[in-house]
């Protein structure tokens, strides 16, 4: 018997599926967007709370400086100014940063420091003085042009003018004004660390050198700077520090004399952005009759982070009076070849104005006389001898 042959189904017809144009089998899968590592690394840090995470090309990144302020000098303007500076900046102390001037006693620090003081208020801002040495002058700072009324004078009870009250003192000083005032301009200048005692000095009074602690003011300077810098970092804030310059028997091997150091260690030489060194070239600024009006005092950028190290400026300081630019001027358009002197007169071409007059000391007499005539006198200079210091 003949098996049955088994009917296959035929398969159901339905719509043809229509194919993509693109003859592959398999979908396209779309690519995953690439994360940003520094976002991610960003988010990180921000929620722990650890840090903030800026670039540089930012301005209100902590290491770009504020701006600055003068020192009164032509010269040490000049060469304090940055290559990167903006152009209305004329150059100076930075802010947000430290400073310190050094040099021998009766050099010019402390005036340098007064001149600071008065450009600052010059500006709208605060001075803060911290006088440790309580040997201020009032009536030469005043005429230095400072405001002693708007003057912040830091008198410290007797026996508490250390070093550490002092660093105690700047601290609060810059927390107050950097959160309360944060865009005023302030300077905080102290004069002088070298003349600071240590809180251990003042315990002990006047006993062998043994008896007090080895370094005590290097090992507080230390301290101190580590906190310093962090502190002023992004502010409008100017720390100043005045400090003495003394010798000592170099005893390093294979090498002989003396050598000059400052005081406070090296703390304050590593967290300085600017270091300023004062001393006397040895030329006396003279009236024609030979009298001694002053002298010329050489300021060394020793170190700068924020420009050129090792660029000298000559600052004329004339006794009671203080820095005076006639000088620089008179001297610095006479090397440019701008000023022409022929015996004791000196003749100048301003845009077709013939000025004679003899000496720097005529034409102080000249720029007394037509107030215009020291601002066109610097715009000259800016354009004949500014390259001199840079």
């Amino acid at each position: 018997m003949a098996k049955a042959r088994s009917k296959k189904k035929a398969p159901k017809k339905g719509p043809k599926k229509s194919r993509s144009p693109v003859s592959s089998s398999k979908t396209r899968r779309t690519p995953k967007v690439k994360s940003d590592p520094v976002a991610e690394y960003r988010a990180t840090l921000e929620k722990q709370g650890i840090a903030k995470v800026v670039h540089l090309s930012n301005d209100e990144a902590l290491p770009n400086i504020r701006g600055r302020i003068s020192t009164q000098s032509l010269s040490l303007d000049c060469v304090l100014r940055g290559d990167q500076d903006p152009p209305d900046w004329a150059g100076g102390l930075p802010m947000g940063r430290i400073t310190e001037i050094f040099g021998p006693p009766f050099i010019g620090k402390s005036t340098l420091l007064d001149h600071v003081f008065g450009s600052v208020q010059r500006m709208g801002g605060i001075a803060v003085l911290a006088d440790t040495e309580v040997s201020r002058d009032r009536h030469y700072t005043e005429r230095l042009g400072v405001d002693l009324k708007r003057l912040i004078y830091l008198e410290f009870e007797r026996g508490e003018s250390t070093i550490e009250n002092v660093i105690r003192a700047a601290y609060v000083s810059i927390d107050f004004w950097a959160s309360h005032y944060p865009g005023l301009p302030v300077v905080i200048g102290w004069d002088a660390l070298g003349g600071t005692a240590t809180q251990d000095e003042w315990n002990k009074g006047i006993q062998n050198e043994a008896s007090t602690k080895p370094g005590a003011a290097a090992k507080a300077m230390h301290q101190a700077t580590r906190q310093l810098a962090p502190r002023l970092g992004g502010t409008h804030i100017c720390f100043v520090i005045a400090n003495h310059e003394y010798e000592m028997i170099n005893t390093t091997p294979g090498r002989f004399g003396k050598r000059r150091e400052t005081y406070g260690g090296s703390g304050v030489r590593h967290a300085g952005s600017v270091r300023i060194q004062l001393h006397s070239n040895g030329n006396l600024i003279k009236r024609s009759d030979g009298r001694v009006l002053g002298r010329e005092v050489v300021a060394r950028t020793v170190k700068n982070r924020l420009g050129e190290t090792h660029i000298e400026a000559v600052v004329p300081i004339i006794t009671g009076a203080g820095v005076d630019n006639t000088y620089t001027l008179y001297q610095d358009l006479k090397k440019a070849g701008v000023l022409v002197v022929n015996g004791s007169w000196a003749q100048i071409n301003l845009d077709g104005e013939i000025l004679s007059f003899q000496g720097w000391m005529g034409l102080r007499a000249k720029c007394s006389e037509d107030g215009t005539l020291f601002d066109r006198l610097c715009s000259v200079w800016r354009e004949h001898c500014a390259r001199l210091y840079l």
